[in-house]
């Protein structure tokens, strides 16, 4: 049969006095080798002197018991026992009293919740509370000290009963950032934030100066006062001979941007040194006129037309001469960027220009 110990108890069938050694139920032999077995597994489970210095292994076991009685209560190990144990990574698995602990340094998480009267503070001789661990407090509370700027809450007016206001916090308008700014140009007028442009805003524009509007039913700046702006006027005097191109051509662009004036309107005068073949064609220099300050670049408001530049030559036998070229222009978004460019043309045959003039002239109100 052999033995089942240690994983278990063996279950021996003992000789009666009836039974002869050769009985079938238990062979006398067979006994003699399961008790033997037995044996042997006890001694390889006690190991040799299992009893050590004591009298008996019980006496070793009893002595084991006295020296732990009394350290800690089982509620304070969380085991039934009374013994503290170790967890997977070396630390103590159950709680530990404070009184135990005198080195080392606890882990943050490890740490209670910690009663507002045990902390001391510097004054008391203990740490500064970090300022992310202090609580909101209350306002009367706060009888002392200077808060810093960010601390301090936005406060009503109403709230505001008595003291002085530094001259730094006091506007520059009593509706600014509402109804009325006052910025330095054009550039400061446009970066005011969307959110802040009320319909009706009036901005005062220091250079060039000027009075604005904000219109926010079309989005739109409009200017509704202050001078229309100087004058813009830009010159070629470079030869370009022998020209045929019988469609309208910049060439050589002679151009200019320019921002539209509270009154969208303007005036553009072309002036031109030409001469051709007067047999029979035409030549002419006129001018196109579209959004955006890059020239010859944006949308065309105003398309190149003969109509409104000048001209010489001669058709049929007759010598044609258009000398005057001075146009109004309407209907400009007021504070807009345009760009004006002067463009040639020539019925047939060719031509020579010899200077080329823009003149582009704000109108007021």
């Amino acid at each position: 049969m052999g033995t089942s110990y240690p994983g278990g108890f063996d279950n021996f069938v003992n000789p009666t006095a009836v039974d002869n050694l050769n009985t079938a139920t238990k062979i006398h032999h067979d006994q003699h080798t399961d008790v033997n077995l037995a044996v042997r597994a006890i001694e390889l489970e006690l190991g040799l002197n299992p009893k050590g210095v004591k009298t008996s292994v019980r006496a070793r076991l009893d002595d084991i018991d006295t020296a732990f009685t009394g350290l800690q209560t089982t509620a304070q190990k969380g085991v039934a026992g009374g013994y503290a144990g170790l967890d997977g990574g070396g630390q103590l698995a159950q709680n530990v009293d404070a009184g135990k602990m005198t080195s080392g340094t606890l882990l943050v998480a490890r740490i209670p919740n910690i009663s507002g009267a045990k902390v001391l503070g510097p004054s008391g001789g203990g740490a500064a509370i970090p300022l992310d661990a202090v609580p909101a407090l209350a306002a009367a509370n706060t009888t002392s000290g200077v808060f810093t700027i960010a601390r301090i809450p936005v406060i009503p007016l109403a709230t505001g009963v008595s003291g002085i206001l530094p001259a730094a916090m006091i506007p520059s308008s009593v509706t600014s950032n509402a109804n009325s700014q006052v910025v330095a140009d054009a550039a400061a007028r446009l970066a005011i934030p969307l959110i802040s442009r009320v319909d009706g805003m009036l901005v005062t524009q220091r250079t060039p100066f000027s009075l604005w509007v904000w219109r926010a039913d079309n989005s739109t700046w409009n200017q509704i006062g202050g001078a229309p702006g100087a004058p813009v006027q830009v010159e070629d005097t470079t030869d370009y001979l022998a020209l045929s191109n019988t469609t309208f051509a910049a060439g050589t662009n002679l151009g200019t941007a320019f921002t539209a004036p509270a009154s969208g309107s303007i005036f553009i005068t072309v002036s031109v040194h030409m001469e051709g073949n007067l047999a029979n064609n035409l030549c002419y220099s006129t001018y196109e006129i579209k959004t955006g300050a890059s020239i010859g670049a944006g949308t065309a408001v105003n398309t190149v037309t003969t109509e409104e530049g000048v001209g010489v030559g001669s058709q049929g036998g007759v010598t044609r001469i258009r000398s005057s070229a001075r146009n109004l222009h309407t209907g400009l978004t007021p504070g807009a960027s345009y760009n004006v460019r002067e463009n040639h043309i020539v019925t047939a045959g060719n031509y020579d220009i010899f200077s080329r003039k823009l003149l582009v002239e704000m109108v007021a109100q």
